[in-house]
């Protein structure tokens, strides 16, 4: 065999071998470079809280005026959504005044009465909504709320949380769709990690609009 035919098969080989080794090297690579998604086991701090507010109340009679200056009161509440094995349950802390001096400020043209009985009709729902709910840890001191829902349950298989009530702020800002539903309902979360972010969503249908309507929280990890 002369020596261009040695050439002739040798080379196919040589360049098939560059081809094996690089693309082994930029799978390598690629291995190396993406990130793990975050263990779903810990506590998760909520993200804009405001965000999923507003698309609560779009499904209301409350105007986009009065959404947009309502839900900025929502910035100041410490919410987080701990997950350990496949039990779930969601805490937060929240000093209403703000929110409340907000929502009578966008309502007052609205109502009969003084400030100060608006705020004794808000803690009278808020205690009717202790008294209703079996699986909520709740205290409130003055405008001062301190609220913990429990047993919630982690499905890994089917990609949900499930909690035997709905989340709420103050009793009366549900966690999802705008139905006849009160916070006593259950509730279920379909998740998915998103740019290591868990994202949590409820679809429904708007009592007002008859459409479907989805309302959506975000969490990021915290750090341990």
């Amino acid at each position: 065999m002369n020596i261009k035919r040695i050439k002739k098969y040798i080379l196919p080989i040589f360049l098939s071998l560059a081809c094996v080794l690089t693309g082994c090297s930029q799978s390598n690579s690629n291995n190396t470079t993406q990130k793990e998604e975050p263990s779903l086991e810990g506590t998760w701090k909520v993200k804009d809280l405001p965000g999923t507010i507003k698309q609560h109340l779009e499904g209301t009679a409350v105007s986009s005026e009065s959404i947009e200056n309502i839900k900025k009161e929502f910035s100041d509440v410490n919410l987080t959504l701990t997950i350990k094995d496949n039990n779930a349950f969601i805490h937060y802390n929240f000093d209403v005044t703000k929110l409340y001096e907000q929502e009578y400020a966008q309502a007052a043209k609205f109502l009969v009465g003084t400030y100060k009985e608006f705020v004794d009709e808000n803690i009278e729902l808020f205690k009717s909504s202790k008294k209703r709910n079996k699986h909520i840890d709740v205290t409130r001191e003055n405008n001062k709320i301190d609220y913990t829902l429990k047993d919630g349950v982690l499905d890994k298989q089917n990609k949900t949380i499930s909690f035997p009530e709905t989340p709420a702020i103050d009793s009366r800002y549900l966690l999802s769709t705008t139905t006849y539903k009160f916070d006593s309902a259950p509730i279920t979360y379909n998740y998915k990690i998103e740019n290591n972010e868990l994202v949590l969503t409820t679809t429904g249908t708007n009592y007002r609009t008859k459409k479907d309507a989805t309302v959506v929280i975000k969490f990021t990890k915290e750090k341990n």
